[in-house]
């Protein structure tokens, strides 16, 4: 049974990696499609908690049939695990973001000095869009000011 469910949690994850990774390679490609394009904005992780949590209680209760007494006793567990899966998520998205960078950084020597300038404009619009979406991520370096 042990097996089964930890089959069931690696096959959740994988489906949510899968999600999380269309989600962001759609947005990268509407951004260089279209430089109107700014990055979403940051909406309240709490927010984002309780709707997966509920979301999650709400798949449970159907799947399992589960009781009162049982729905009081796993919610905080849903509870907490949605809140790691979305602080994940956000370091994952992050990471995707700088990667955007590095890639930016590899592919420049290999361009015209015209692709050059469309290039620096789409880091520098990369580069605003993680200074807004993840400015709770990135520490400020006192090195910098």
């Amino acid at each position: 049974m042990k097996e089964h469910l930890n089959i069931s949690w690696k096959f959740l994850l994988a489906l949510i990696v899968i999600f999380v990774s269309g989600k962001v390679v759609g947005y990268a490609i509407a951004v260089h499609r279209d430089t109107s394009v700014s990055a979403p904005p940051a909406s309240p992780p709490a927010l984002e908690t309780n709707a997966w949590s509920a979301g999650a209680m709400e798949r449970l209760t159907v799947q399992l049939g589960l009781t009162s007494d049982q729905l009081r006793a796993i919610e905080p567990i849903v509870a907490r695990s949605g809140e790691k899966i979305l602080k994940e998520r956000e370091r994952a998205l992050f990471q995707i973001h700088l990667q955007l960078l590095e890639t930016h950084d590899e592919i420049s020597i290999e361009l015209r000095p015209d692709q050059l300038e469309a290039l620096a404009e789409s880091q520098y619009q990369l580069k605003e869009a993680i200074a807004t979406r993840f400015n709770h991520i990135i520490e400020p370096n006192p090195q910098a000011q």
